[in-house]
């Protein structure tokens, strides 16, 4: 049994060569997006430019529903290419931002004022973050908090005992120890884990060393 023969309306294939004439994309790709051959653009650009309207109105596809203009599909995959480019987005800012924050909003508008360097809008931020715009806007004209203060200070002890190749090894339990009996700081563990993981100052492991089994040789004596 034979394949019966795709047809489209006359609007999509005015549409198509409508597009042919006024996009800089070569042929082989308009041909794909709109799901047809790069043979049926040419025979059609042939029969507009040339005056013939080919097939008539109201043709319909193999589903039976009317045919989609050719500029109709287009502007579909422009939006969804967009879609997918904002999603792309968002998937990495939260890969960056170590997914959500935690701490509240006030964690989370830090992280927006430090990612907002990398060239990422506030809009684009807080919407990933799950904040508001004017919550974010108001915090920043808000004096900080006693806490955030505070905080301050810790994370900057923290960058400094951090920096050095001998202590760059804590974790969050001997970071708050040394705080504590060190800094004169003291604060809980919890407090101190959180903003590690804020400021990304993680606990360096020294790789496991393997012993090594020698075998006697015997042929030498």
């Amino acid at each position: 049994m034979s394949k019966r023969r795709k047809t489209y309306t006359k609007e999509f294939r005015e549409g198509a060569v409508d597009l042919m004439r006024n996009s800089d994309q070569p042929l082989s790709q308009i041909a794909r997006e709109l799901g047809v051959t790069v043979t049926s653009l040419r025979n059609w650009k042939k029969q507009f430019l040339g005056g013939s309207g080919g097939m008539a109105d109201g043709a319909v596809g193999d589903d039976g529903q009317p045919g989609t203009s050719a500029k109709e599909l287009w502007n579909e995959n422009q939006k969804l290419r967009r879609e997918n480019a904002h999603l792309k987005r968002q998937r990495e800012i939260l890969k960056k931002g170590g997914q959500h924050p935690s701490g509240g909003s006030a964690a989370r508008h830090a992280m927006i004022n430090k990612m907002r360097e990398e060239n990422y809008s506030v809009n684009e931020l807080s919407e990933a973050f799950e904040v508001s715009r004017s919550g974010y806007y108001a915090a920043r004209k808000r004096p900080p908090s006693q806490r955030a203060k505070e905080n301050e200070i810790i994370v900057s002890k923290m960058k400094e005992i951090h920096s050095d190749r001998h202590l760059k090894a804590y974790g969050c339990p001997r970071m708050t120890i040394e705080l504590h009996e060190e800094h004169g700081l003291a604060c809980s563990e919890n407090r101190v884990a959180r903003l590690m993981a804020n400021n990304n100052l993680k606990a360096r492991y020294n790789a496991s060393i393997r012993p090594r089994t020698t075998v006697q040789d015997t042929t030498q004596k």
